[in-house]
């Protein structure tokens, strides 16, 4: 159908005759609002629970623009706004199937869901040893889709097989169904860093150094039904029980759930869902956090062409660090620099950034949702330095935690910074990582585990990465009292029980059993100090 206008009674009446074959369900409208004062309507349409795109692109010069479904349009008209129904949604592989038969030059188009798994075996085989397809939905035994599907990521690394204890960075796209551009994105990035690993300095040095995770489809029954039923689709597939479909997973996350740019009715494209992390795209999408622990995060939507970060509606101590980030990755996506606080809570960028540290960014891509497909491949190819400039960002403050030459699960305080919202850091059990992305300061980094005498080190970051390596011993290993102040037993340590030693005056522990110090208390104190005690 082309974006004619469509009166209103025939709008629907289609929609009616669509709705009596066998789909049941109504396909969404693009619609029209006109309004001399475009900013306050698109205002007043949020708070109705629709989804005003691009946080403001939808707002054009003598109206706006919405999704609605058929119910919305009539409620619309009721209200006196005069809507006008500009397309009804249909199959995607329709339009390239009619874009393709009147211009056989067009090529094959956008990949559905099927063709976008396909493209990921086909990484994987052509790269073995630096990319992995991983289902995640087994891999952390979370439930399917609604639909019954998997969502599927690849792991790019110098070992793809291997866990290696390396910073973790993690590039989504498509939370969206029917931002179809960017999965483009998404395997564009993936294709150049395989391609042109060995051969581009700076690639290799990427991949040699992180672990970089892609994931092209997070809602792929929302994809699905975008090609197969409703071109317009932006939710998932859940059935919400009351004739409405559909969660939006960029507003499900625990996070800020629910506080702003959400909706809890079922029927709006914003629609929050039931609950918090209700939704099995969301719930596989935590347990993927809570293992990787991602240092980096880009989440690749559409459309605004800038770049956004923070919490929109809550405070980030960090905000202005983060603007400043935004701004550069903008200007090397080719955006010159356009960037935005985000418009909502409850989203993936607010659950990486809040539970782990994570520098996490969202990239609203192009200025359309479906452009030509040409236009995407250009978009994505603009978009690349962009990601790229995010995989390899250096980490303000890493390292590894362990104990007893093994990693183990740690808490990490920035002692005094203004965090208000319950944010954490910490390493990750599993690696021993931890990462800081904190702007340039002096803070106190407090290390805590269970069993273990928390240690605390001054560290004045000034631009350059630091890798600050805690080791810990066992709380009561007999020279805790010689670790003040530093929480480290360093060289001022080994004078202090030199000295006693010398004295002969007992150091607690260490003169068991003989009641003083002797050879045998100086080589334990010379293991505990090699070891990193206490």
């Amino acid at each position: 159908m082309s974006e004619r206008t469509l009166p209103l009674a025939t709008a629907l009446v289609l929609g009616s005759a669509v709705g009596s074959g066998a789909i049941a369900e109504e396909p969404l409208r693009r619609v029209w609002i006109p309004s001399d004062r475009p900013q306050m309507t698109g205002l007043a349409l949020g708070r109705m629970g629709f989804d005003i795109h691009g946080c403001g692109q939808a707002v054009q010069v003598g109206g706006v623009e919405i999704f609605a479904t058929i119910e919305d349009v009539a409620r619309l008209d009721r209200r006196g706004l005069r809507p006008r129904v500009l397309e009804v949604g249909r199959p995607f592989n329709e339009i390239q199937a009619d874009l393709n038969a009147a211009n056989p030059e067009v090529p094959s188009g956008y990949p559905d869901l099927d063709a976008v798994l396909a493209q990921m075996d086909v990484f994987a085989a052509a790269y073995p040893t630096l990319c992995q397809k991983v289902d995640l939905t087994a891999k952390y035994a979370m439930p399917p889709t609604h639909e019954g599907r998997s969502i599927y990521a690849l792991k790019i690394s110098d070992n793809a097989t291997i866990d290696e204890a390396e910073p973790a960075v993690l590039i989504v796209s498509c939370h969206h169904a029917r931002e179809i551009m960017t999965p483009v994105i998404a395997l564009e990035a993936a294709e150049r860093l395989l391609d042109g690993y060995g051969s581009d300095p700076r690639i290799t040095s990427a991949v040699d150094a992180r672990e970089i995770w892609i994931a092209p489809v997070w809602n792929p029954d929302g994809y699905h039904h975008v090609f197969t039923v409703d071109g317009f689709w932006r939710k998932n597939r859940r059935n919400n029980g009351n004739g409405t479909f559909g969660v939006d997973l960029n507003r499900n996350y625990p996070f800020g759930w629910s506080q702003c740019g959400g909706s809890q009715t079922t029927s709006s494209d914003i629609y929050e869902g039931p609950s918090p992390a209700s939704e099995a795209e969301t719930q596989t999408m935590i347990a993927f956090r809570d293992d990787r622990r991602f240092a980096l995060v880009g989440d690749v939507h559409s459309f605004a062409s800038e770049v956004r970060y923070g919490y929109g509606c809550w405070f980030h101590p960090w905000d202005d660090d983060l603007r400043e980030a935004a701004r550069d990755l903008s200007i090397a996506s080719g955006y010159g620099g356009a960037n935005r606080s985000s418009c909502c809570l409850g989203g993936d960028i607010h659950a990486h950034a809040s539970a782990t540290g994570a520098m996490a960014f969202l990239w609203e891509t192009g200025t359309s949702f479906q452009p030509s497909f040409s236009t995407a491949q250009s978009e994505a190819a603009q978009v690349w330095q962009g990601l790229l400039a995010l995989v390899d960002r250096p980490i303000p403050i890493s390292g590894r935690v362990t104990a007893a030459g093994q990693p183990i699960a740690a808490s990490v305080e920035l002692v005094g910074v203004g965090f208000q919202n319950g944010e954490q850091h910490g390493a990750n059990p599993r690696t021993g990582l931890y990462h800081v992305n904190a702007p340039a300061g002096m803070y106190t980094v407090r290390f805590e585990a269970d069993g273990f005498e928390p240690q605390e080190f001054a560290v004045a970051y000034t631009g350059d990465p630091i890798v600050l390596d805690v080791s810990f011993g066992p709380a009561a290993c007999g020279v805790a009292d010689l670790a003040f102040p530093f929480g480290f037993l360093d060289l001022s340590d080994v004078d202090a029980f030199i000295a006693g030693f010398v004295a002969g005056d007992p150091l607690v522990d260490l003169a068991v059993p003989f009641g003083f110090i002797d050879l045998s208390d100086v080589d334990a104190f010379i293991g505990a100090f090699l070891g990193g005690c206490p």
